[in-house]
């Protein structure tokens, strides 16, 4: 969180997409997961009203989607 100056909501993942930890990060300071993680989610404080440790996150390219036709 070195130069970011607004607080930020953060979800650290299994390589499975499976959330491991989460925490509000506040500007200037340090964060790790208490799991080890693959990958590093970052949104606005609110999205952690939206996820849960163990939850199961899938990513999908909505270009390939709307591609694919209906």
């Amino acid at each position: 969180m070195w130069f970011v100056f607004m607080p930020l909501g953060v979800a650290w993942l299994a390589a499975d997409g499976r959330v491991v930890d989460t925490k509000l990060a506040l500007p200037w300071r340090m964060y790790a997961p208490k799991v080890a993680a693959k990958f590093i989610l970052e949104g606005p404080p609110g999205m952690l009203e939206s996820v849960a440790i163990n939850d199961r996150l899938e990513f999908v390219d909505v270009a390939t989607i709307l591609a694919s036709g209906p």
